[in-house]
């Protein structure tokens, strides 16, 4: 297997480099919340043709987080969202799986890093869909642990 990181965070980019991946940088992936997730989605998009395996990080949710902003945060959020949505529209879904989760929670209320759960997603080829539509609180738990 082949893999390849997008990432912003260096911590993460030294990992990779230790793991043996490939490592692409991408011009105006910047860490805060001026990044370009349009640029880092096009990107996974063109790593995908090369590689087995692909981790993409987005680091502007945490950073609302940390600075207890709550408008930045929702800001953050909608750009990975609008990451997420290039990447449904532009990857080869049969051939494809994505798993869509969190290193961490950093709660606006708390204002670093917490213990608390965070949910994961999978689509695409061979994922079978369950009935859960929306995951609030400890459900994402439940899940996980297959009482939900």
């Amino acid at each position: 297997m082949n893999g390849v990181m997008i990432v912003e965070v260096d911590l993460v980019r030294g990992l990779g480099i230790y793991l043996g991946m490939d490592v692409i940088d991408v011009a105006g992936a910047t860490g805060g919340m001026d990044t370009d997730e349009m640029a880092i989605a096009q990107a996974v998009c063109q790593a995908v043709e090369e590689h087995d395996f692909v981790l993409c990080n987005i680091k502007a949710p945490d950073i609302g987080g940390h600075d207890g902003d709550v408008e930045q945060k929702m800001a953050a959020i909608a750009k990975v969202d609008r990451a997420i949505g290039y990447l449904l529209e532009n990857l080869d879904w049969s051939q494809t799986v994505m798993m869509l989760g969190a290193d961490h929670c950093t709660p606006i209320s708390v204002q670093n890093h917490s213990g608390d759960a965070v949910p994961i997603s999978f689509y695409g080829y061979g994922v079978r869909p369950d009935d859960v539509m929306v995951i609030i609180g400890n459900y994402a738990i439940k899940c996980a642990a297959g009482d939900g």
